[in-house]
């Protein structure tokens, strides 16, 4: 599944102690904002 295996050796996966969670705020209001501003455009 890994594309790069090799980068195990160099460096380990770590999972973020902390998830950002505005992101999950801040993704979408920015996918709205692009496409709105796409069909303004347009």
């Amino acid at each position: 599944m890994d594309p790069n295996p090799d980068r195990k050796h160099h460096r380990p996966y770590r999972r973020p102690s902390t998830f950002p969670w505005w992101l999950w705020i801040v993704a979408p209001l920015v996918v709205i904002a692009v496409v709105a501003i796409a069909l303004v455009v347009t």
